[in-house]
């Protein structure tokens, strides 16, 4: 194995729909190999706000996620000025709620793009996906060896 394949990289997926998540959720923790870290990020639009749709302050995607996964998982909302209500769960969600001079890095108008770009995606792959979270897609992102992606991506 060379040493491009034992290094921890991250691959995105972009979904135009929640659902088509937790699909390729349930089919990844399926495989009992399934040992990779992962978050998503997504944009809570207007018609997600009523109290209704919260649990507990929790969105409802969380409780969703709780249903595909076998274990809990880190999850955290943040306000962003440019994007709007992002929520994020797993291994990103302390990266977007980490604080800065009293604001988390995620609410600030280019920590989104700051902490993406810090995973090693060109800009153009950055703006990209920041696009696709304004446009109120959901972002899967999967870290692991490049050899585990490489199995992974044929599954999704």
């Amino acid at each position: 194995m060379d040493k491009q394949s034992q290094q921890r990289t991250t691959f995105i997926k972009d979904y135009s729909d929640f659902n088509q998540i937790e699909k390729a959720l349930f089919n990844l923790t399926r495989n009992k190999n399934f040992i990779s870290q992962f978050s998503i990020i997504g944009k809570l639009s207007d018609e997600d706000y009523p109290t209704q749709r919260f649990t507990n302050g929790r969105f409802l995607i969380e409780d969703r996620l709780k249903k595909v996964l076998d274990t809990s998982i880190h999850y955290g909302k943040v306000v962003n000025s440019e994007i709007g209500t992002l929520i994020i769960t797993g291994f990103l969600a302390s990266y977007f709620l980490q604080e800065v001079e009293g604001r988390t890095l995620g609410s600030l108008s280019e920590g989104p793009y700051g902490i993406i770009r810090g995973l090693g995606f060109s800009n153009e792959e950055t703006v990209y996906f920041i696009k696709a979270v304004d446009a109120g897609h959901f972002l899967l992102l999967i870290r692991d060896y490049q050899y585990r992606l490489n199995e992974l991506k044929k599954t999704l």
